[in-house]
């Protein structure tokens, strides 16, 4: 039976940004060339001082200064997230008091899936190719969904500059950790690609070593992504990315157990885009696999106990906006159908859901914006849901600012 929760998302701030040098303007949601531009508060893109919403960014400087090469690393030095380690010692974030089942994590605007008891490992993903990480704290359910109650956390990948780089780094650490970074990639004129493969491995420790378990086993994982985009005319472009994620754990039980755990990860993304003055057209069509296997053999070498674990999602979604003088509306369709197989299920659970979203983003004047929005999900297997949103912000002066976001969702 499904869960029914409610939550009210209401939160006021002052908000004190040293990157506003003037008022906002009416078309400042037009700006492309400032620095901290963001996309996922609204689905289009906002400065970061513009938006009505408690938002941040962490840029590519901010995680080279902190030496960061996992998720879970430079999530864990911003202000008010918190990662959690559940039962299996996986991390996850926790955002607004709230589980990290209720945080949706994105790469590229697409959801990651595979969790365990409702926690995104966040070490599944490297940043060695990530330009920004765009944080949403909030209710985000208007447009992403109820996996969305508590915020939004999306990775951006970084783009290829015109001409050829290549980069490749390496890191060693105690406990023989190693970490290895290549990028390649290529642009010239209307064509682009890039590659990037990262290999992380360790022979783990032992905090305590009067017990029969390991604090951290040992483990090898890899990252490769191969993203390829041409533009087929001024105003049409396509892209398609693919990413690949493969870890092997040792698997040490109690009562001389021990075995292997292993995960494999697949994502694929077509993009195809039109753009002109007032109208954009977006059409994604997203796949992802999460499957895990798992084994324990005894002494013996006999198999005692084995699982597995294997979800698929296929996402297909149509994101059209429209450009106004003083504002912009944005409509979303889409259609997501996953399907579950695991051990000890007699079934093999599915769940489709279209759904279908409408923001408005309108300047009333030069102090003050309001954004309206809701999202319609129609549940196969649950009861349908809406999911409504209504977030603002007032000018006060060049630097300070009052903002304001309401909004409920189920789960």
């Amino acid at each position: 039976m499904r869960n029914t929760f409610l939550l009210l998302s209401l939160f006021f701030y002052w908000s004190i940004s040293s990157q506003v040098s003037n008022p906002v303007k009416i078309d400042s949601i037009e700006t492309e060339n400032l620095e901290k531009v963001i996309v996922t508060g609204t689905r289009t893109k906002r400065t970061l001082a513009s938006l009505p919403l408690n938002a941040e960014i962490i840029t590519k400087k901010d995680i080279q200064r902190n030496n960061s090469s996992k998720l879970s690393d430079i999530i864990n030095e911003q202000t008010g997230l918190i990662t959690i380690p559940d039962f299996g010692g996986v991390e996850g974030i926790q955002m607004q008091g709230l589980d990290s089942q209720y945080t949706l994590i994105l790469l590229d605007n697409q959801p990651l899936i595979g969790r365990s008891a409702g926690t995104f490992d966040l070490n599944r993903v490297t940043l060695g190719n990530v330009n920004q990480i765009e944080i949403i704290r909030g209710a985000s359910s208007s447009l992403y969904g109820n996996e969305a109650l508590a915020g939004v956390v999306n990775i951006i990948s970084e783009k290829p500059k015109e001409g050829f780089s290549s980069a490749i780094s390496s890191s060693i650490e105690t406990n023989n950790t190693f970490e290895n970074n290549a990028n390649l990639s290529f642009k010239r004129n209307d064509i682009y690609i890039s590659i990037f493969y990262n290999i992380f491995s360790s022979d783990g420790y032992d905090l305590n070593p009067n017990d029969e378990l390991r604090t951290v086993n040992k483990f090898n994982n890899s990252t490769s992504s191969l993203n390829f985009g041409f533009k087929i005319n001024n105003r049409l472009n396509a892209d398609i990315n693919f990413r690949k994620f493969d870890q092997k754990i040792d698997n040490i039980s109690t009562n001389n157990l021990s075995g292997e755990s292993e995960i494999k990860e697949k994502n694929t993304h077509f993009k195809i885009k039109y753009e002109s003055d007032l109208f954009s057209s977006q059409l994604n069509y997203y796949v992802s696999n999460y499957n895990t296997y798992e084994y324990l053999n005894d002494i013996s070498g006999n198999l005692f106990s084995d699982s597995y674990y294997d979800h698929n999602l296929q996402k297909p979604e149509l994101i059209n906006t429209i450009n106004l003088k003083k504002s912009k509306i944005v409509f979303g369709l889409g259609y997501k159908s996953e399907k579950l197989e695991r051990t000890y299920f007699n079934e093999k659970p599915r769940l489709n859901t279209p759904f279908v979203y409408l923001q408005y983003d309108q300047f009333l004047n030069k102090k003050i914006n309001i954004i309206y929005g809701a999202r319609f999900d129609k549940f196969s297997e649950y009861k349908s849901q809406v999911s409504p949103k209504l977030s603002g912000t007032y000018q006060i002066n060049d630097k300070n600012s009052l903002k304001f976001s309401l909004g409920y969702g189920f789960k």
